[in-house]
Formats: C-alpha cells, structure tokens, sequence
C-alpha cells in the first residue's frame, strides 16, 4: 500500500500545477493481489478497505469493478458503493437478476460530455450470487443510447485484451478503452479502429498520464515522428529476433516453432500498425485535417516521491489495524494448539535455520550476521509490521518457492525464532534438513540468480536495486 500515499501526491501536484481538467479512472481489479478467495476479516480485506478510502479522498471519477474485486464477496463493494464510492459495471449481475452497479457514468469535463462505462471480466470462481453478462448481450444497446448524448466515450474493462480489441474493432464509437488485465503490464496506447487501448501495470507501480488534445475531429492523430520511430524500431528488433529464432530452429531440428509462431504474429501487428499511421497521415497531409493528439506517460511510483499526508495516515491507520489483527488471530492460534514451534504450525519445516548452517560452514555463519539481511525481520519489528503478511515473505527464511506459491501465509505469524531472517536457506536453497544428515549426497544451491532476489528486491520496495552490486555486499567468503 506504500504507493498510496505517493500517487495521490502525484494526483494532487499535477492538479494544481495544470490547471488542465482531469478524469481520475481504474479499470478495476483493485483491492485484492491474487484470485483465490478473501475471508472476512482477513488482513487482505482490512487493506481492501484501506483502498477504497484512499481512492475516495484522491477523488476517483470511476472504478470499473474486477473479478479481483470480488475476492471477499459482494457486501464490502455494496458498502462502499453505498458511501459514495464510485464502482460500476455494465454486465455483472446478483443472484435475482439486477445490476448491483451503474452501469456507466455521465460527466462533464474541459467542455466535453463524457461517457465512462464499465465491464466486468471472467470471475475467478464459480459464484451463487453473482454472474457477468457476455459484453455482446449489454454493449450495443448501451452504446447506441449514450452515443448520441457524449462527446467521448471511454470503457473502463477488466476483460482479456483480445476482447477489449474486439470490441474496439466493433463499436466505432468507443474512443478509449483502459485494461485492468493481471497478467499485462503497462502496454502504451494502441489504436484499434477508432479507440486508443492502453492500461497501467497493476499494484501502484506506475501511475498512467494520458493527455488529450481536441483537434478539428475525433480522429485519433498518433504523435508522427515520436510514434513511426518507436514502430520502426520495434519492427527493426522483431525481424531480427524472427532472423535469430529461425537460425535456432535449423538447428535444433524445427524444435523453436512455437516462439517463431509468437514473433511472426508481433511483426505483423506492428506492420499493421505502421501501415495504418503512414496512411493516416498521408490522408491529413491531403484534406488539411487537424485531428485530436494524445501524449501518453507512465510515471513510476519511486520511493523518493513526496507523500500525501491524508493518504499516508490511512495508510498507517491500515497497516496497524492489520498488525492488531495478526496479533490477535497468533494469540487465538497459540491459545488452541498451545506453543507452536514449526515454521507452518502443524507440522515440521522442511527448513532448519541458519544457527544449523553454521555447525558446519562457521566463516560464512559470522559473515552473514553482518549483513543487512541477518535484520531484516528487526526492521520490521522497529516499524512495527512484524505481523504484515504482505512484508514478512520478504524478511523471514523461506525459499523461492514457497514465496512464489503465496498460500497458507498465516504460517509465518507462528516462525521460530531460527527462521526469523532472511537466512542462509532463503539464498542457498535445496534439501536442507538431509543436506544437514547427509552434505556429499543432497547438495544445497550455492549461487542463486537474479530472479531470487528480484521477488523482493522491485517496485516500490527497492527501486534503484543493482544485482552485481548488492551480490558483492552479501556474498560468503570461500572456504
């Protein structure tokens, strides 16, 4: 949630130092990090909460409703909903057939009537009270009674992006459409037919800009010189990877297909692309057209931006209420099973801990306590946020795996005091407990990669990170 605090500063400086008018909107799957199911009350939707507040005081236009939003329900939006926040959603619908949402919003801004509609993707799993409408059975009837009202129509979508391009291909009217789609990061305005697609990396990396500038027509004019230049570049680098890529397939025997497959398809997307620009500005040159620009920004969200104090206050009002909340669900654990003393509760860790590494390997043992990482749980016990389940994957011993897979993470409220680190197992990871019984036969990791130290060491957690450089400070001597 640290970026809260850092996008509404950015919201509100931009606001007053502009002038401009401004539409602040997110195509949903909002509140929650992953698909599975969020028990009420749970630290995720305690944070869940701490969203909506924040999004409420940076004054959002619209929040299309995501599948993700879902996670906890349907009561938490109603409530929110019913406290003025701005959700809609055009095709989900409750257990008797209504729309629990809007299904778009009407507002003027800069002199313009503003359609903002909103659709909802697939949900994550199967639902009694909910269910989504296919956009083909609510699109075309709410296009055709809103286009004749609006200046601009804008979707706000959480569907797959082969769907948004189809339905920018069928409805000439939709100008804009932001994605909210997981699995895609930020992805620069692409001009489908008559609308500009586009969405921000998810999880407050990034905050979008997308600045518009009214010309003689709606017609989408792409910056010329900025936008032909960042085509050709790209299809100069595709054509070589396709080069590459068909060398590789001569001679591993026709086994790298399906990567030439996935080139062949970018390349022709980017021809068609640069097809379509050189003709449209052929044809402006011709008519004399002034069309209507955009300029599009993605602006990191960096540790060393300011913070807005309102936001940043719910930010630490969440953040407490989900350590007394993680520390209330310990005691009941402790009071019911009595002392636990395995890493997940029930059962025996699979790791050992660093004060067994260091029976055998006692140079690197000392090493390693004068690091940063033998603090890493310290430091959030001084910031009080020992009890964060979104920090402690991130402080605590556990190997890659366990952090990719993210489930059962209550199990690090209950840690022994051996795991309370980022030990020697989060880094040299394999068969502890039998490399500890048997070193020659089950080996353990010596070097880990970058991607082990980039789960944590990204975004607004560590901003400026240097693999190469770090290495040199964390790693054990030989011997």
């Amino acid at each position: 949630m640290g970026g809260l605090s850092k996008k509404a500063h950015l919201i509100k400086s931009r606001k007053a130092s502009t002038g401009a008018s401004h539409l602040l909107l997110d195509g949903g799957n909002l509140l929650f990090k992953k698909t599975a199911p969020a028990a009420s009350p749970s630290q995720p939707v305690i944070q869940a909460n701490g969203i909506i507040e924040a999004y409420q005081v940076m004054g959002y236009d619209a929040v299309a409703v995501g599948p993700r939003d879902l996670n906890s329900g349907l009561d938490l939006l109603i409530r929110s909903r019913d406290n003025d926040f701005p959700w809609i959603s055009a095709n989900l619908t409750d257990s008797d057939g209504n729309t629990p949402f809007p299904s778009h919003f009407m507002v003027n801004k800069g002199g313009l009537r503003i359609a903002i509609i909103g659709l909802t993707g697939t949900l994550n799993s199967d639902s009694k009270e909910l269910s989504v409408n296919p956009w083909q059975s609510v699109l075309p009837g709410l296009i055709e009674d809103i286009s004749s009202r609006c200046d601009l129509i804008i979707l706000l979508s959480s569907l797959k992006v082969e769907d948004n391009k189809i339905i920018a291909n069928r409805f000439d009217q939709i100008n804009i459409i932001f994605g909210s789609d997981p699995a895609r990061g930020n992805n620069r305005p692409q001009l489908i037919n008559s609308s500009l697609l586009t969405q921000t990396s998810s999880r407050g990396k990034y905050q979008g800009l997308l600045e518009i500038f009214p010309g003689q027509s709606q017609q989408w004019v792409q910056p010329a010189t900025t936008e032909l230049s960042k085509l050709q570049n790209r299809l100069g680098a595709l054509n070589w990877q396709l080069k590459r890529a068909r060398k590789r397939q001569t001679n591993s025997n026709g086994k790298n297909s399906e990567a030439i497959k996935r080139i062949e398809q970018n390349r022709t997307e980017v021809m068609n692309s640069l097809a379509s620009l050189e003709k449209q500005l052929k044809e402006e040159a011709a008519q004399g057209v002034s069309g209507t620009r955009f300029k599009n920004t993605f602006i990191g969200l960096k540790r060393t931006l300011a913070d807005d104090r309102q936001v940043e206050t719910i930010v630490y009002e969440t953040k407490k209420e989900v350590a007394e909340f993680n520390h209330s669900q310990k005691e009941k654990r402790q009071n019911k099973s009595g002392a636990v003393n395995s890493a997940n509760g029930l059962q025996p860790s699979p790791l050992v801990g660093f004060s067994a590494c260091g029976e055998c390997h006692e140079n690197q043992s000392k090493f390693w306590q004068a690091t940063s990482h033998a603090r890493a749980y310290e430091t959030l016990k001084e910031k009080k946020q020992a009890l964060n389940l979104d920090c402690l994957p991130c402080h605590v011993t556990m190997t890659p795996a366990q952090v990719n897979n993210g489930q059962n993470l209550e199990q690090l409220l209950h840690l022994p005091p051996e795991l309370q680190t980022i030990g020697c197992e989060s880094c040299h990871y394999g068969p502890s407990r039998d490399h500890t019984k048997d070193p020659e036969r089950f080996k353990m990791v010596r070097r880990s990669g970058k991607a082990v130290c980039v789960r944590c060491h990204q975004g607004e957690r560590d901003d400026d990170f240097s693999y190469e450089e770090k290495l040199e400070l964390i790693s054990c001597p030989a011997g």
